[in-house]
């Protein structure tokens, strides 16, 4: 998944229903970011 906009992503994962979905399906999410240096 390509996103440009991460607060908008943060605030989804941390919806309730994402909670929530995180939560029955024993979800643990990772996020990573990579900034190009050169």
């Amino acid at each position: 998944m390509n996103c440009t906009d991460l607060e908008k992503l943060g605030a989804e994962m941390e919806s309730p229903f994402a909670k929530e979905w995180d939560k029955k399906n024993n979800c643990k999410d990772a996020v990573y970011s990579i900034k190009l240096i050169a």
